[in-house]
């Protein structure tokens, strides 16, 4: 699936918990990505690089149930990212929750 980074919420094909994603980039390292479902915040993910470029941590607040479940990942780059792209662009691997 391919949204557009611009801070406004695009129709997405339904699934069960959203139809619209928004994708903001809130800077040079931190990636905002909020799901919805008829107007209402499912899910809200915030991705953020470390300063060298070497960490993206991920913190998933799902909110699709009664209770909210917080998550926090943490995962390691191992492949560099294309020239021009940003930050959060590459290839990670999961390292510890």
């Amino acid at each position: 699936m391919e949204v557009k980074a611009d801070g406004y919420d695009h129709k997405v094909a339904e699934t069960p918990y959203w139809d619209t994603l928004n994708v903001h980039m809130v800077d040079a390292h931190t990636v905002e990505i909020i799901a919805k479902n008829a107007g209402r915040t499912m899910l809200t993910e915030v991705d953020a690089i470390s300063p060298d470029g070497s960490t993206l941590t991920q913190l998933v607040k799902d909110t699709t149930e009664a209770e909210p479940v917080t998550i926090e990942t943490h995962n390691r780059r191992i492949a560099k990212r294309p020239d021009g792209s940003h930050a959060i662009s590459g290839c990670w691997r999961s390292g510890w929750i």
